[in-house]
């Protein structure tokens, strides 16, 4: 049944009718709706992948009514007609010269044997029995993929946790037989694998670096490869093409052992003026031919702290590396307290914790260290005796040892108590001696210095000769 309206409605019914007389009998069967259509539209057409020689392309299938005939597509007569030409308008509709069966929610053809850098105008409808539908058109360049970035090296993070960053060189602008129209660098692609052969994406980069924060999987190597996408514009088919890959890997050295007993991890470390502590670093390194350990600090440290030698031991047959840590006294530094972070760091720069321990500078009694202690001075009834005392206390419990160097903490010197010793007793008192004066030393305002410097002055009377006074 032709010369239908498109878009309308009909019914249909059918009568059986008897060749030896007139007319028609029976009810006739029953009535058939059917709604008439035009031609398919326009197919969602797109891009999905570009080589050098070969264009990928796709588009959804229409949406048909089969279930009025009780069949398929197929029995819609339904297959595609496309065509493909080189430097083609898309003002001028391309030849359809080339027919495609399939079925597919999602259509692919590619076509191959193209000139590499010349555009092409892609062109596909579909056929039914409504007739050929609305041509759907988009044009296309093949081109080569962009070159390997160069230079690429895995080497080791450690700005907050262990992990690797890849760099590379970025690669020259995309060419295509020297056509650089409508190409730009869009983004890197970075994958990674355990074993060399089955990569996994780990994330795009914009620039020329990626970091990768890992967990340390010692004993292992890390491959990586890096590839730039170039984007090419809309007015050659927007399409991004990932180009070549560079590789690169790095090794993990296995986590060194710590050997030792002492000290222990969360140790209290006191270090004094007559003993000076030497600690023995030792650690087991499975390893040691391909890494090898260096003993480092982490954070701050005092000055106090020096290795011993300065480079570690490494004994290749036992697989041991050691170093001394020798620790002194600062009276400067002390009331400190420091904790150390012991780490090792492999020859490719990932690190592992040894041993960490708190590092302690007593600080001594504020004391006089002018006069000596036990010095001795004779005098006269009615003759001045002066003595210059001085105090300091250069501690900094409590304090930024920068502000302790500097300033340490306020001294100052008092009297506690004097014996007079005779030839026949001895006799304490808390109180100055007869004629005596203890005068702190001012510097304007400041009364009490650090050191702090007092005069002791004192004119004996009558009655103080023969005495010695402690």
């Amino acid at each position: 049944i032709s010369n239908l309206r498109p878009n309308g409605i009909y019914d249909f019914k059918v009568f059986a009718s008897n060749l030896h007389e007139d007319g028609f009998s029976g009810a006739g069967s029953p009535i058939l709706t059917i709604k008439t259509r035009g031609p398919i539209s326009q197919l969602d057409l797109s891009i999905q992948d570009v080589t050098e020689t070969s264009l990928l392309f796709s588009w959804k299938r229409p949406l048909m009514d089969s279930t009025l005939f009780g069949g398929s597509d197929s029995d819609l007569g339904l297959y595609y007609r496309l065509g493909i030409q080189i430097n083609a308008s898309v003002t001028v509709p391309a030849m359809l010269d080339q027919n495609l069966v399939d079925f597919r929610a999602t259509v692919f053809f590619n076509a191959t044997g193209l000139a590499v850098g010349k555009v092409y105008l892609f062109a596909v409808a579909a056929q039914d029995a409504a007739g050929l539908g609305a041509i759907s058109q988009i044009k296309a360049r093949p081109y080569r993929p962009s070159t390997a970035p160069v230079g690429l090296k895995a080497s080791v993070f450690t700005a907050d946790k262990n992990g690797t960053v890849v760099e590379w060189a970025v690669p020259l602008p995309p060419l295509s037989q020297g056509i650089v129209e409508g190409l730009q660098l869009s983004h890197f692609k970075v994958e990674a694998s355990s074993d060399s052969l089955h990569f996994t994406e780990i994330g795009l980069s914009f620039t020329n670096r990626f970091v990768h924060l890992i967990n340390p999987m010692y004993g292992t190597t890390i491959w990586y490869r890096v590839a730039a996408v170039v984007e090419q514009s809309k007015d050659f088919g927007s399409v991004n093409h990932t180009g070549l890959w560079a590789y690169c890997s790095i090794y993990i050295g296995e986590s060194p052992v710590w050997t030792g007993s002492t000290p222990a991890n969360n140790s209290r470390l006191v270090a004094r003026a007559d003993f000076p502590i030497s600690i023995q670093l030792q650690v087991f390194v499975p390893e040691v031919e391909r890494t090898i350990i260096q003993f480092k600090t982490r954070g701050t440290y005092p000055p106090v702290i020096s290795w011993i030698p300065s480079a570690p031991i490494v004994d290749l047959s036992a697989k041991v590396v050691s170093q001394n840590l020798s620790i002194n006294y600062n009276a400067d530094l002390a009331g400190s307290e420091y904790l150390l972070r012991i780490v090792g760091e492999d020859n490719f720069g990932f690190r592992t914790p040894i041993r960490f321990f708190y590092l302690l500078l007593p600080r001594p009694e504020p004391s006089l260290v002018l006069p000596q202690n036990n010095s001795f001075y004779t005098t006269r009834i009615g003759c001045d005796l002066s003595i210059s005392l001085t105090a300091e206390d250069r501690t900094s419990a409590g304090l930024d040892p920068g502000v302790a160097w500097t300033n340490g903490f306020v001294t100052g010197i008092a009297l506690i108590e004097v014996n007079t010793i005779s030839r026949y007793r001895s006799k304490f008192s808390t109180g100055m001696p007869s004629g005596a004066s203890l005068s702190v030393q001012s510097n304007g305002s400041v009364q009490m210095l650090n050191p702090t410097t007092s005069i002791f002055q004192w004119r004996p009377v009558k009655g103080q000769e023969g005495l010695l006074h402690r």
